[in-house]
């Protein structure tokens, strides 16, 4: 929404001052259009943010805090896993394709754990420093 404040307030001053600078052809500007683009926009980043939850999903087995991450098309020797108190990293590269995971870790995980990647799917297995309040859930940030 900032952004399209920015950019609308840019649209009003340029159009204000009659200077073109090549963005418009001459006051032909449609700010209705504008506004659409940015919320058109706004849906495609709504529906990729679901998709990438879509490819992680966490659960708890017996002791252990586990983390499976979709990542299809990539070799074992291309990830990185780091993990610190918190905070899960995953980075993968190949040519033409990176992928970065950033997600937070609830404090009852010891960030001392193990992954395996399989058949396009990363497993991640940490143990539990204490049990998890039966209310617990698992917040996520995606870069």
């Amino acid at each position: 929404m900032l952004y399209r404040s920015i950019v609308m307030l840019c649209v009003v001053t340029w159009s204000a001052t009659g200077e073109r600078h090549g963005l418009w052809r001459g006051d032909d500007y449609n700010i209705e259009a504008i506004d659409n683009w940015w919320d058109n926009y706004d849906k495609q980043m709504d529906n990729l943010n679901k998709e990438l939850r879509q490819q992680t999903r966490t659960e708890i087995v017996g002791d252990q805090y586990w983390v499976y991450i979709e990542m299809p098309g990539f070799n074992t020797e291309d990830i990185s896993v780091k993990s610190k108190k918190g905070l899960l990293v995953v980075r993968a590269a190949r040519p033409l394709n990176d992928y970065q995971h950033v997600s937070a870790l609830p404090d009852y995980v010891d960030e001392h754990g193990s992954w395996s990647y399989n058949h396009g799917l990363l497993t991640v297995v940490y143990p539990l420093e204490r049990r998890p309040p039966t209310d617990a859930s698992t917040s996520r940030l995606y870069l």
